[in-house]
Formats: structure tokens, sequence, C-alpha cells
């Protein structure tokens, strides 16, 4: 028989909202997770695009959370059972309380929610979601979601919304896909164009969109990425064969028949002065 803690995830999955129901979690749990010292010091504000905003006290503690990060980033992925959060953002002096404010559809005009009033299905559909949690008050906050997903998804239908052709969600019509699938297209996008140039680094954008299709502010983030990543190996050992020549053919825009001696040794002096140089944007 499934536990309760398996039912609630399943069923909030069921309606799209694993995502939102694990952000919540999080930060319902926060000092489960953190411990006593460091919850009674800060408090999570939201997550969102896999990034938590943390309040700290003051100053200090945004510094001393800040050689925390990845501990605490491990530890939030161990209570969630995934990746849900990679990286952390802190400010200072301003504890707050507790709320989760991602909904997934950054960028659309929030409507008013109050307005529109549920259908008894839709209430006797959170009540069944609802009802296996123990806790008053984690029981209390995912019915306040629900209830406001559940009103914001009748606005979509009003205002004649499509389904997601990736996950279903519904998004603006005119758009194929929604903000949370856009996003993941367009980082797998990037890889590719990072991949290609690893094999050919002179080509420019009018090139790239021969082989791939991307936007051109894509094709300059994949590059920049890259330079960043050759520019790291680079600087941990110069005398890498591979990485050098790449890094250089990449800044200058040259094929190997092109490249020289004064090439590279201009480019490894840059990498030497790293603090000071931007490579990729030449």
């Amino acid at each position: 028989m499934d536990s309760l803690r398996e039912i609630v995830p399943r069923m909030m999955k069921s309606i799209g909202l694993d995502k939102r129901y694990k952000a919540e979690m999080i930060i319902f749990n926060w000092r489960q997770i953190v411990g006593d010292e460091v919850a009674a010091n800060t408090r999570p504000i939201k997550i969102g695009r896999g990034v938590l905003t943390l309040a700290a006290k003051n100053a200090v503690w945004a510094h001393h959370l800040s050689t925390l990060k990845e501990e605490i980033i491990v530890r939030i992925n161990a209570f969630a059972g995934e990746k849900a959060v990679n990286d952390l953002k802190f400010q200072a002096g301003y504890l707050r309380i507790d709320q989760n404010e991602e909904n997934g559809d950054e960028g659309y005009a929030a409507p008013k929610l109050r307005e529109i009033p549920l259908e008894s299905g839709e209430t006797k559909k959170i009540e069944e979601i609802t009802a296996p949690m123990a806790d008053d008050l984690l029981r209390t906050k995912v019915k306040r979601l629900l209830v406001k997903e559940f009103a914001f998804r009748k606005f979509r239908r009003k205002q004649k919304w499509q389904p997601c052709t990736k996950c279903g969600i519904l998004r603006p019509d005119g758009d194929d896909l929604c903000v949370s699938c856009a996003t993941v297209a367009r980082a797998a996008g990037r890889e590719c164009v990072r991949k290609l140039l690893r094999d050919a680094p002179w080509l420019g954008y009018d090139e790239c969109v021969r082989y791939i299709a991307c936007r051109r502010s894509d094709f300059a983030a994949a590059r920049d990425e890259l330079a960043d990543i050759l520019f790291a190996v680079v600087g941990r050992d110069e005398n890498d064969k591979v990485a050098l020549p790449l890094l250089t053919m990449l800044y200058y825009r040259v094929g190997p028949q092109d490249l020289t001696e004064e090439m590279i040794a201009t480019m490894l002096e840059k990498v030497r002065r790293k603090g000071n140089v931007s490579t990729s944007r030449r």
C-alpha cells in the first residue's frame, strides 16, 4: 500500500505541480534541512529556476552563508531527492515570512485570482489532495497554493491559452512551449552550439545557423560559456595541447590553417591575466 508520503507528491505531479510542491516542502522543512542555528538566522523566500533566495539576519550572516553554499545546496537536494536547487542568493537584513513565490509562469501578467471563483469539483479535488496531510500548517499552505493554481488555470482557459506541445501545461496562444520548456529547449540548443564550436571554433553566427537553428543571443552565450570552460582548463594546465589551440581559434575566429604561434602565445598571456581580460566578446 502506498504511504502518505508517496500519495501526495504523486497527486501533485498528476496535476503538474510537483516542482512547486517540492519547493513548498523545502521551505516548510527549512529547519530540518539546515539545522537550528542556520534556520534561526535565515528565511527561505522563494525558489525560482533552481535558485533559492534566502533572507539572512544581517550582512555577517549573509557572508557566513556564502561559505556554506555548497553544503546547503547538497542538503536541500538530498531532502528533495533530486537537483531542485543549483544556486543560492542572499538578501541581508530581510527576514520575512516564508513564502515561495514561484508560479512557473514568470513573464506573464498575473490576473486577480481572488475574483475567479472555483467550481465545486475543483474545491473537492483540493480537499482530496490535501486530506492526507497531518500537519495543519502545511495543509493550509498547500491548499492556498492549489486554490491559486486552479484559479490561474481558469484564467488561462478564458484567455484561450493552449497546451504546451512538450509538457501539456497551458501557455499563451502563439507560443509552442511554456516558459519552463522553452528555457530547457534553449539550454539544450546552447549545448549543441558548444559542441559544434568545439569541432569548429572559428565559426560565426551566420555559419552556425546553417547547421543549428538558434538565436544570435544563444550563440553568443554558448560561445562565452565554451570560452570560460577553455580558459579554466588552460588556467589549470598551460601545456594542454587541445584546450589552448581551441581557445585561440575561438578567440581569433581562425581555422587551424591560419593559427600561428604568435596567436597562441598572446592567448596564453591573456589567460595568465584572466582577471583583467574578457576573452570571448572580441
